[in-house]
């Protein structure tokens, strides 16, 4: 008889039996494996328990760390780096406590569910014996709040409703983080505050047959007995569109913070309600009242005479107006003998010409209806006119006769009206007249009027000499 093989369908359902069989066999494992873990996990908290009766009973303690079991004695760990370990959670349980319940002359131990470890891996006894002995730290009395004082002095006592916090027979010690140090007292005040956040921490410690039991409690006291400080010289108006404004610049220092600003005409009044915006409008110039409140209720006032003088900012149409090593032809950049950053620029002139001339290799816009302000500084070993002007418009901005061996600044005001608006280059001409001779040009500046006060509100070339000066790029004025 021919022998047969197993049929497809058969083979399916072999594999399918033996895997419903495998799982359910996998299944009981794991179900074994977890009960096993969960009673190794109770005898362990047994033995831990056992042991911390006994060490209760020798010691009088009520509250253990299971790692004292190890230190101590009491519970064997097979194990050289002493650490405990739950198999069921897989993890340590040396920084576990347990709590002890004296009854006659006996304790029964419970295991907590509470962990004090410090971040390197260490028991933190004074974590433990801290919360647990209750020690208060009250502020004058009352309890020690997150907010700001406002105080000349203060008083902390520190006390416990489960311990007996006696400084005469035990160790009491305050301490602060600014420096602070007084022992035994249980109370300390502190006097002639300005302004102050600190942390003060009180440590009681007993030691009784050798063990030492420390309890710490730290508390942040916050004071703030100055005024806030109003920085009147930052204080002026200023236009933001067609609306003048001022901001109060003010600061608490290392205080509570400022709360509050009030700014009104001075009419003689007191300070009136305060708003959290440190901007106002202002409509006219005169005497105003200032006042900024602090975190804490207290309060500077200042009285400020305000005018309209406004920021203006300033650009330097001349680029390199300083003559920094590059940008001008017929020019010796002169490390020598300079007003101005590194270099001047050194035109010398012979008797077989009757001016020397330097033009910039950048240009800059004009615009023939504006009007300028223009600046350089010079010196030169003989009498001769100096100019600045664009090319395409002599005759120039005509600053002499000149003669001076040391750094004059000469300056005007002009207005161009026979050249239309466009980029153009720029020019300084040493005008020596057929005489041999040198000039040293340095700190030149052209401003457009016009442009930074508006048509009609230029300022007077004497206000232009008194409040502008050489500048590269922007500055800013104040008119």
């Amino acid at each position: 008889m021919k022998n047969k093989g197993f049929t497809l369908i058969e083979l399916i359902a072999v594999i399918i039996i033996l895997g419903l069989v495998i799982g359910i066999a996998v299944t009981s494992i794991s179900g074994i494996n977890e009960t096993v873990r969960k009673k190794q996990h109770e005898n362990l908290i047994k033995e831990i328990e056992e042991a911390a009766s006994k060490y209760a009973f020798d010691t009088g303690k009520t509250l253990i760390f299971v790692n004292e079991l190890v230190t101590e004695g009491y519970y064997d760990v097979n194990d050289e780096s002493g650490e405990i370990i739950d198999s069921e959670k897989d993890e340590k349980l040396n920084c576990y406590i347990v709590e002890m319940t004296k009854k006659g002359n006996y304790y029964t131990a419970e295991f907590k569910n509470m962990k004090y470890e410090t971040a390197s891996g260490s028991c933190d006894t004074d974590k433990l014996n801290a919360e647990n002995a209750n020690i208060d730290i009250k502020l004058n009395g009352g309890t020690v709040s997150s907010n700001w004082y406002r105080l000349n002095s203060f008083t902390l006592n520190a006390s416990s409703s489960s311990v007996n916090i006696d400084c005469n027979s035990n160790s009491c010690i305050w301490t602060s983080n600014s420096g602070f140090r007084q022992t035994g007292t249980n109370q300390i005040t502190i006097n002639n505050i300005n302004v102050l956040n600190t942390k003060y921490t009180f440590q009681y410690t007993v030691i009784n047959d050798n063990k030492v039991d420390r309890y710490t409690k730290s508390v942040e006291v916050k004071i703030d007995n100055e005024n806030p400080i109003i920085y009147t010289n930052n204080i002026y108006v200023y236009e933001d569109g067609d609306v003048k404004k001022v901001d109060i610049e003010a600061s608490d220092g290392a205080g509570s913070g400022i709360a509050g600003y009030y700014f009104a005409k001075d009419t003689g009044q007191s300070c009136g309600t305060y708003t959290n915006n440190k901007t106002f409008n202002i409509n006219s110039p005169g005497d105003y009242l200032i006042c900024v409140k602090d975190n804490v209720g207290r309060v500077k006032s200042t009285r400020i005479t305000l005018t309209f003088v406004l920021p203006y900012t300033l650009t330097n149409l001349v680029t390199n107006g300083s003559f920094e090593n590059t940008g001008w032809d017929n020019c010796i950049y002169y490390n020598v003998d300079k007003k101005f950053d590194n270099y001047s620029c050194k035109m010398t002139a012979s008797s077989s010409v009757v001016e020397f001339v330097s033009n910039s290799s950048v240009s800059m816009y004009l615009n023939s209806t504006h009007t300028y302000y223009a600046l350089v500084y010079s010196k030169s070993t003989i009498s001769s006119e100096i100019q600045m002007y664009w090319p395409i418009d002599e005759p120039g901005i005509i600053f002499t006769p000149y003669a001076s061996t040391t750094w004059t600044k000469s300056s005007a005001i002009f207005t161009r009206n026979s050249f239309s608006n466009g980029n153009y280059l720029y020019r300084v001409d040493f005008n020596n007249n057929y005489r041999s001779g040198m000039i040293y040009y340095d700190g030149l500046t052209v401003v457009d009027l016009t442009a930074t006060f508006g048509a009609g509100k230029e300022p007077s070339k004497e206000w232009c000499d008194k409040n502008i000066d050489y500048f590269d790029g922007t500055t800013i004025v104040y008119k």
